[in-house]
């Protein structure tokens, strides 16, 4: 949006300012340029920051964090083809940037805790096929080891890992997940948990406060609690929730489960809720190597609690709906649902409560 487009609805952009502290018994905040603004309700939008562990060397130049654009142009301003990058977390943001660096003619080594890449997003088969493509690539994964420290005078030069080799390079990513920024309400009466606690109307424990977006801690349906979903889709509809409460409206915000929907190198893998095998409880499963299709339901008792598609991710945004709206799954229903997609599923749905 440019610049005008705020003036037209009436918003008083202001660039380069941050809020540095928030007076909620004055209804009042202060900022970088020693401004003070006045506000009747207020809404904490203030996202989240890359984490950066405490790993010996890690301040040394060379080793970057990628949340914004600013990170991207300096690391893509120390890439050269053929030269090795370390990346430490196998997450989504240290998956993607691994397939990025790749294709631009990198050697990655990716460096990941867990005993399986995307330890949040997918189970081990799944994660084994991702696995199995990233090294069709040409990327070296190092499964269940850490970074130890990081090398060089001033600049990298080399990462000793917990495997007891060394990887020469001048680059390194850390994708260790984020960190809410949460300094600015320290000490308003906004309790700070996981990120900043929220009600199921966005508001916080101080007066006229709302939270929104990677910041907030908000209700997750599947936990039965508040939990950070850091995760775009959730920020515009919590940041929509929360407006409408802060213009009079009392809506309340439903929740928020987690999902990702990406490619890699180009096969299609989405991630809905609770990915996790539960003690007792089976999962239904359909592998079709010939037709690199995977798709994998997680149920609790007799109610859809998360899936796995990869391949074949039809139906992603219905069992999206079921998971986080659920209602009894009976096993042909989900037994159908993976062979034919949830859309057959709806109409043995729509028999059921027909007889």
């Amino acid at each position: 949006a440019r610049r005008e487009d705020y003036t037209r609805r009436a918003v008083e952009l202001r660039l380069e300012e941050r809020v540095e502290g928030i007076d909620a018994a004055a209804h009042r905040l202060y900022t970088s340029r020693r401004s003070s603004v006045p506000y009747d309700r207020l809404l904490v939008a203030t996202g989240a920051s890359a984490t950066r562990p405490r790993t010996p060397g890690v301040d040394l130049r060379g080793v970057e964090t990628l949340r914004v654009r600013e990170d991207a142009e300096r690391i893509l301003s120390r890439l050269s083809r053929g030269s090795p990058v370390v990346i430490a977390g196998g997450g989504l943001v240290g998956v993607r940037a691994a397939e990025a660096l790749a294709a631009r003619g990198a050697r990655v080594h990716l460096v990941v805790t867990s005993r399986h890449v995307l330890s949040q997003m997918l189970d081990l088969a799944s994660a084994e096929i991702v696995l199995r493509r990233l090294e069709a690539h040409g990327i070296d994964v190092r499964l269940s080891t850490e970074v130890r420290e990081f090398f060089g005078h001033g600049e990298l030069e080399a990462v000793a890992l917990s495997d007891g080799t060394e990887v020469r390079a001048g680059l390194a990513l850390v994708a260790k997940g984020v960190q809410p920024n949460t300094s600015c309400v320290r000490g308003t009466g906004v309790v700070i948990g996981l990120g900043i606690e929220v009600d199921r109307y966005l508001a916080t424990g101080a007066p006229e406060v709302y939270a929104a977006g990677d910041v907030a801690e908000a209700y997750d349906p599947l936990r039965g609690k508040p939990w950070l979903n850091a995760l775009w889709p959730m920020a515009v509809e919590q940041g929509r929730t929360a407006a409408l409460n802060m213009t009079g409206s009392r809506v309340c915000y439903g929740g928020s489960i987690r999902m990702n929907a990406v490619e890699i190198f180009g096969y299609p893998c989405v991630s809905i809720g609770h990915v996790y095998d539960l003690d007792g409880t089976p999962s239904f499963v359909r592998h079709d190597r010939r037709a690199q299709s995977y798709r994998k339901l997680f149920v609790q008792g007799d109610r859809l609690v998360g899936a796995v598609l990869m391949g074949d991710v039809r139906g992603a945004g219905i069992l999206a709906e079921r998971i986080r709206f659920p209602r009894p799954s009976s096993a042909g229903w989900l037994d159908e649902t993976l062979v034919f997609g949830p859309r057959f599923g709806r109409h043995l749905d729509a028999d059921r409560e027909a007889a």
